[in-house]
């Protein structure tokens, strides 16, 4: 009997939705008489209802059948419709009880409702197909329990931290190949990475494997290259046997890796000798979901848009340098590439035209390298080499072989023909080296240094080099912040501004402030991270992160009985200013914690606004819609700055904290923020001291005329935790 209640159930308001009348549904199994109602009690009331209909009247068993109504009282009637589940006996009745809630006769005329419960019917019938469908299923992956532990068996969440950790893991996966599938011969074959390991039955004669190994990597590996797909063969009539590039004495399923979705990595193969059983579709398909997950495993270390090495990769490969390196009292080379004015591509041609560039300098590089030699793209257009057992003028001469071969390749797309350079930076690596951080780094470094000079060069990296040292620390400030944030040690602080020309005092308005809270549990100023962060183009993931907590803290204050209406500033970098899409992103998070605009100020730095211009009037135009207000901060570092007050809609004038911190004592900066002041009063904005120190100033900035203040003599940053 099937199981139907469920569906029952489903579909019981369905019924009652089309009908004034009362409907109760039930299934008749004619072959065993049983009732499966939607619960217990209407159950009991369709068998002792059904019982009083003759069986030869209905005709139960005939497949001619239709849709028949009987009448059991005047305010009730059974409606039986034929259920066609499966192809055999015994059939299916859909019962339906109609009853008249007012104890009127039931009159059944309403075709929607005779209708309904047709639909109904034929829905059932679907929802058994897919059943049993699923049941066969199961059962089918019940056979195959010992089997499907293999799955199990390959951890794509692996520990890439040791030299030997790859060679390990493909070991693992074929060893619980040969135990769980029981074949003669597991083969997984990665050319690329130059990795063939086998496993095979001890009966197998040297001679035998040798032969069946040179065909796999050879005619077979081709023949799949050429057309990935699975190819099953029992030397049967679906495949030529007698083809020379074929032709062995076993049987085989081998399934195509990929290293990404256009990209082959290689190949799984298991084999058995001709004289053993056909393998059969249910081997295709495990052998298929294996090389899935396997694939999942590669692609984890590789990049989705080249193939080429991503940066786990990279990693990976530059520790087994290193260690080899050991063995061998050797050096080897790293090279890390960047594509100079890489954005230009994007802006005028936009990013389709970018992952075409790269995925075209991604065919050129290894032209350059030997098989030994290992390539990556671990950034948005950063490429990186290790060169193995190097000396340092061939790893010199390698770079200026890709420079001039860069320089003389052109990049069309449509109608646009790019000139395209690249600048490389090189460090030299050895035993003494053990952290790959530190490795990849330098290499940046020097490479920013190259870009610096003058683009289109190379650079060896030096440690008595004073830029590049600066270029190294800041390359690894980039490593700790994203650390940082996926260790949850960046935290808000909020610093108050207070009217000082209400006699109220406002405790209500903050600027919310960036801190960092190192491995050693110090708190670090955002002076010491936020050069590094915005020269390598970190800021918009920072500026993210404190929106999306500073609107979480202040949705969970605004919850709070008797909470206090806070008016908040947050600053925004010029790089987030020209990120598509981010003003989209603050007005959704605004929308996603349910926060009033008008409580929101986003400050902006004077120089990021003009140098950014464009975007900034677009930026600010979109937010400001909303209700958000502006603050235009550090405003007076250029006196050019007045002429762009005009097309930049602000409400806030932040005084340049030096001005304000040297007016007691300089004529000129007072004279500076007296100007400021006045200016922004004549166009309608509200002016902000900061820096302000003791209540003298205070004093002084009042008579001025100032609005607001800000700093240590009105209150010290403290903890944004609410």
């Amino acid at each position: 009997m099937l199981e139907m209640k469920l569906s029952c159930l489903k579909y019981y308001s369905l019924v009652n939705r089309v009908s004034d009348y009362h409907v109760y549904l039930a299934i008749l199994d004619v072959g065993s008489g049983k009732i499966i109602a939607q619960d217990d009690n209407i159950q009991q009331q369709f068998v002792d209802f059904i019982k009083y209909i003759e069986q030869p009247n209905i005709g139960w068993t005939s497949k001619e059948t239709v849709q028949g109504n009987y009448a059991i009282s005047p305010d009730r009637m059974l409606n039986l419709t034929p259920l066609t589940i499966g192809v055999e006996e015994p059939r299916y009745w859909l019962c339906s009880l109609i009853s008249s809630p007012d104890h009127t006769e039931v009159i059944l005329k309403d075709e929607i409702l005779l209708q309904t419960i047709k639909d109904v019917a034929i829905f059932i019938q679907h929802d058994s197909d897919a059943t049993i469908l699923a049941r066969g299923m199961a059962d089918e992956l019940a056979t195959r329990y010992e089997e499907l532990n293999l799955l199990y068996g390959i951890d794509v969440d692996f520990d890439f931290s040791g030299s030997d950790s790859i060679s390990e893991m493909y070991y693992k996966i074929i060893e619980d190949c040969i135990v769980y599938l029981g074949v003669d011969i597991v083969c997984l074959y990665l050319p690329d990475e130059d990795v063939l390991v086998v496993k095979n039955n001890p009966d197998i004669s040297a001679g035998d494997l040798s032969t069946v190994l040179n065909k796999f990597q050879g005619s077979l590996y081709s023949l799949i290259a050429e057309d990935p797909e699975t190819y099953v063969v029992n030397k049967d009539e679906i495949v030529d046997w007698t083809n020379p590039r074929l032709g062995i004495d076993y049987k085989y399923i081998a399934v195509p890796l990929f290293k990404s979705i256009k990209s082959m990595a290689g190949m799984l193969v298991i084999a058995n000798h001709e004289t053993q059983n056909n393998f059969t579709n249910s081997d295709r398909k495990l052998c298929e979901v294996l090389g899935a997950e396997i694939s999942k495993f590669i692609q984890l270390r590789h990049d989705p848009l080249t193939g080429l090495l991503n940066r786990v990769g990279l990693e990976q490969q530059l520790r087994q340098a290193i260690a080899q390196n050991y063995e061998k009292s050797k050096r080897g080379m790293l090279l890390y590439i960047d594509i100079d004015q890489f954005k230009s591509v994007n802006e005028v041609s936009g990013h389709n035209a970018g992952d075409i560039l790269l995925t075209q300098l991604a065919s050129l590089l290894p032209y350059n390298i030997r098989a030994t030699d290992s390539l990556a793209r671990i950034g948005g257009d950063d490429f990186v080499i290790i060169l193995n057992d190097c000396p340092v003028s061939n790893g010199l001469a390698i770079a200026e072989k890709i420079i001039e071969q860069i320089k003389s390749f052109r990049f069309v797309f449509l109608d646009k023909v790019f000139n395209i350079t690249v600048s490389i930076g090189l460090v030299v690596f050895g035993d003494d080296d053990k952290n790959t951080d530190d490795i990849i780094g330098a290499a940046e470094s020097a490479c920013f240094t190259a870009k610096e000079l003058g683009r289109n060069q190379v650079r060896l990296y030096e440690k008595t080099d004073v830029i590049m040292t600066k270029r190294h620390d800041d390359v690894l400030w980039v490593g700790r912040i994203h650390n940082a944030i996926e260790d949850n040690r960046f935290k808000l602080y909020r610093q108050r501004i207070i009217s000082i020309q209400n006699d109220t005092v406002e405790l209500s308005h903050y600027e919310i402030l960036l801190r960092m809270i190192d491995e050693k549990g110090s708190v670090l100023s955002p002076f010491t991270f936020i050069p590094a962060a915005e020269r390598y183009e970190q800021m918009t993931k920072l500026d993210r992160w404190v929106i999306l907590k500073t609107l979480e803290t202040l949705s969970f204050h605004n919850k709070k009985e008797d909470a206090v209406v806070l008016h908040l500033s947050i600053n925004l970098s010029g790089q987030s200013l020209c990120e598509d899409g981010f003003a989209e992103f603050i007005i959704n998070s605004i929308n996603k914690y349910e926060i009033q605009p008008e409580s929101l100020c986003f400050e902006v730095t004077e120089t990021a606004a003009i140098i950014n211009l464009s975007h900034a009037q677009k930026f600010m135009a979109k937010v400001k819609a909303i209700g958000c207000s502006f603050s235009l901060d550090d405003f007076g570092s250029g006196m050019s700055s007045f002429g762009y007050l005009k097309s930049l809609p602000v409400d806030y004038l932040k005084i340049d904290g030096q001005f304000v911190k040297g007016m007691m004592s300089d004529p000129v900066d007072r004279a500076m923020v007296e100007s400021i002041h006045h200016i922004g009063h004549v166009m309608g904005l509200q002016t902000i001291a900061e820096f302000v120190e003791d209540d003298e100033m205070i004093e002084h900035l009042r008579l001025i005329g100032i609005d607001y203040a800000q700093g240590y003599a009105l209150g010290r940053p403290e903890p944004f935790e609410l």
